[in-house]
């Protein structure tokens, strides 16, 4: 017998990552009559999840959720399952409204206790809303292997040497991607070295970043730069936007973070003791359609804890003027010898879809 289907208005999603928000029911629905998804098991239970949809349609649209393995009351992206699912949550389904499986992917899994899942929604129309469903509760079930690159439009966890070009001439970058690490170490004074990824975004598209960050060096003079360009070239002069710079400064202002928009009208805003030595942060990086930036810091991997001063903006002064080509990541040294510390960017990162 299924349980009654009250529901609650859950709040909007948190703005870095939806256009949307979610109507989940209260208790779950009993599906011992379900027809099978795969691996030849009933699925005990499902939520409905409602999608609101913003002022224009939204294909291949990519929502965060963060599936609670406890009991709790569901809001905004966060879904409690009642200890009913798989404690590694390999039994966790979604699908559209008719029961065709949605591809998802399991950013995190914190067994017991919680999980990140993405999941790629087809289509959400303009001021009208789509249904999906969370399936859960078959211990047979295990983690489907989707391949996060068809979910997003945009995603490395560095482990491919074919997808990206690199500037660096005296040795100063390594890919470590059986740690899931770019590394930028030793550069000399006045010395850039970057890595190019090839993207395609045109000029109106809404997008967000996402990836983490440590600096291991004292050095003053390290920096690290997250930049999107439209021409193959130097990065430093074809990079119609850099976004963000993560760097050891001076005395007085140490391990400073800033959001530039180099284009004209300059505009620049930073944040000083963003981290500290040997700390990971982790970063999301926005643009929205009509050419807003936003450089969100968080403490936690879920990104639910911002730092103190987070986030940063800048406004655009007019409608995006170029498409994004190409996704930089680089590295400079500016004072003298070189440094014994390290900079990395850690896997995986990826991008998806943002409309405000």
């Amino acid at each position: 017998m299924r349980a009654p289907a009250s529901r609650i208005l859950a709040s909007t999603l948190i703005a870095l990552i939806f256009a949307a928000s979610v109507l989940a029911a209260r208790y779950p629905q009993p599906r011992t009559d379900t027809p099978l998804l795969s691996g030849g098991d009933y699925w005990s239970y499902r939520k409905l999840l409602v999608i609101n949809g913003s002022t224009m349609d939204l294909y291949n649209y990519t929502i965060r959720f963060i599936v609670h393995y406890g009991a709790g009351t569901d809001s905004g992206e966060h879904v409690y399952l009642g200890g009913k699912c798989r404690a590694d949550f390999g039994d966790v389904r979604f699908t559209d409204g008719n029961g065709t499986l949605l591809p998802y992917w399991a950013e995190r899994v914190v067994e017991g206790d919680h999980a990140v899942f993405w999941v790629k929604v087809p289509y959400i129309p303009a001021n009208g809303t789509t249904t999906i469903y969370i399936y859960y509760g078959n211990p047979e079930a295990t983690m489907e292997a989707y391949d996060p690159r068809s979910i997003f439009p945009f995603f490395t966890d560095f482990s491919d040497p074919t997808i990206f070009l690199e500037e660096d001439p005296n040795d100063h970058l390594r890919i470590d991607a059986a740690g899931g690490r770019i590394i930028f170490s030793g550069l000399a004074m006045n010395e850039t070295a970057y890595i190019c990824y090839p993207l395609q975004i045109s000029k109106d598209a809404g997008f967000a970043l996402f990836f983490a960050a440590v600096i291991n060096t004292s050095d003053p003079g390290f920096k690290m730069y997250i930049g999107f360009g439209d021409v193959l070239g130097d990065a430093g002069a074809q990079t119609e936007y850099l976004f963000a710079r993560f760097y050891d400064g001076p005395a007085l202002t140490p391990f400073e973070i800033s959001l530039e928009k180099p284009e004209t009208p300059y505009a620049s805003v930073g944040l000083t003791n963003a981290w500290a030595y040997g700390e990971v942060r982790y970063i999301t990086l926005i643009r929205d359609q009509y050419g807003n930036l936003t450089l969100h810091i968080y403490t936690d991997p879920e990104r639910t804890t911002e730092v103190s001063g987070s986030p940063l903006s800048v406004e655009a002064e007019y409608a995006p003027q170029h498409a994004f080509s190409y996704l930089y990541l680089i590295t400079s040294e500016n004072t003298g010898s070189p440094y014994a510390g390290y900079g990395n960017i850690l896997a995986p990162l990826f991008m998806t879809k943002y409309v405000s």
